[in-house]
Parts: structure tokens; C-alpha cells; sequence
């Protein structure tokens, strides 16, 4: 089984939507789901990726950060997705663009939902 796990701050607004948005597209569950700063992120996330503020992903033990874990996050979740990486629709400079405006207003909202019981099981 390859691991699919994206490491989000569960504290942050724009994470749990993007996080809900992906379960909702990721019909068959592959992508699983971890808070940053919980046990296992503490386990198995590289001390230099730890060192960064950023959605985390880790697939076959190789961590992306920002944009591209963005990207292979909506990939892994569903094939329509894949367009994104295939194609490279968007260049990087303009992702991480993208990326850090969201990034920079993600501590001002503080109200975070909780996933849908349906979802839960996903979490680890």
C-alpha cells in the first residue's frame, strides 16, 4: 500500500476546507490525513520539512511542500486532477504565488469545523 498522507494545521481555516474539498473529491480514500505537530508527523516528517510553515505531503516516503503538495494532493485525490501535473497548467512561480497569499491570511480566521462523521476514519 503506498502512503498518501497530507499534514495540514488543523488550527487553520483555509487547511480544513481544502482538507474537506479533497475528501469529498477523493472518492476511494486513498489520500489519509494527519494534523502537523501530531505524533506521527512527528515520526515520520524530516526534520528540514518540519522547519518550513506548509501543507506537508507524503507519498512513498517524499515529502512536498507548498504548491506541489497542493497539486499532487488534488492528483493523488482524483484523476481530473492529474491535468494539473501532467499539464503543468500553472508554472510554479505563479502556484507558490497562489500558495503564499492564502498562506499568509490562513491564522486570521478561528472558527474550524470538524469533519463529517463519514470522513473521520481518514484521520490518523
Amino acid at each position: 500500500m503506498k502512503n498518501m498522507i497530507a499534514f495540514f494545521d488543523s488550527d487553520c481555516l483555509h487547511c480544513n476546507r481544502f482538507i474537506n474539498f479533497v475528501m469529498r473529491i477523493d472518492q476511494n480514500g486513498r489520500v489519509k490525513f494527519s494534523k502537523i505537530n501530531g505524533e506521527l508527523y512527528q515520526r515520520v516528517i524530516s526534520n528540514s520539512a518540519k522547519k518550513v510553515d506548509s501543507i506537508i505531503y507524503l507519498k512513498n516516503d517524499k515529502e512536498y511542500l507548498y504548491s506541489d503538495a497542493i497539486v499532487r494532493i488534488l492528483s493523488d485525490a482524483n484523476p481530473f486532477f492529474r491535468l494539473l501535473l501532467i499539464q503543468n497548467l500553472l508554472p510554479k512561480y505563479f502556484r507558490e504565488k497562489i500558495y503564499t497569499f492564502f498562506a499568509s491570511k490562513r491564522k486570521k480566521v478561528e472558527y474550524c469545523p470538524l469533519p463529517k462523521k463519514e470522513f473521520r476514519d481518514r484521520f490518523m
